[in-house]
């Protein structure tokens, strides 16, 4: 099965084998916390819970490359509508040109002079990815680090151990 692989893509398609081995790691270590004893050797959820923290794990890595992400999480949190993916491109493109002077960060400059940049830094990063319809979206590497939030997918919460 690919959910695994597709989950811990960036938005070109590239994979990390060490998104994969921290993601299992991190997935088995909470199992074995919860005294999980389910039919599975790692259960979904586990993995589901491993990703978020693989996400925000890898935007607090990026910040050297990219020390601007911490003010766009901030704009991501302020703005309700772009925090759930897919959301339209021209929404994003005009909030996003509202609050461009806005501070991205202590003592860290905008990541383009203009906004109208901004998008396809974002696609060119591997960021955010453009759907055949237009609208934009993310993948789970940068879900969860950033702020977004998708509707549906493997719930979050752990199972309970068979017999409680």
């Amino acid at each position: 099965q690919t959910w695994i692989i597709d989950h811990i893509k960036d938005c070109q398609g590239n994979a990390v084998p060490r998104f994969l081995v921290g993601m299992f790691e991190l997935a088995a270590q909470l199992q074995i916390k919860s005294d999980y004893a389910g039919p599975t050797l790692l259960a979904p959820t586990f993995l589901r819970q491993a990703l978020t923290t693989i996400s925000e794990e890898h935007v607090k890595a990026s910040l050297p490359e990219w020390p601007w992400l911490e003010g766009f999480k901030q704009r991501i949190t302020r703005l309700s509508k772009l925090r759930n993916v897919p959301f339209e491109r021209k929404y994003f493109e005009v909030q996003i040109r509202k609050n461009w002077n806005d501070s991205w960060g202590n003592n860290v400059e905008a990541p383009c002079e203009d906004s109208g940049d901004f998008v396809p830094l974002l696609l060119d990063a591997g960021i955010l990815r453009e759907r055949k319809d237009g609208r934009l979206e993310t993948t789970d590497l940068y879900l969860d680090g950033l702020g977004f939030k998708r509707k549906g997918g493997v719930r979050r919460r752990a199972p309970r151990s068979v017999g409680n």
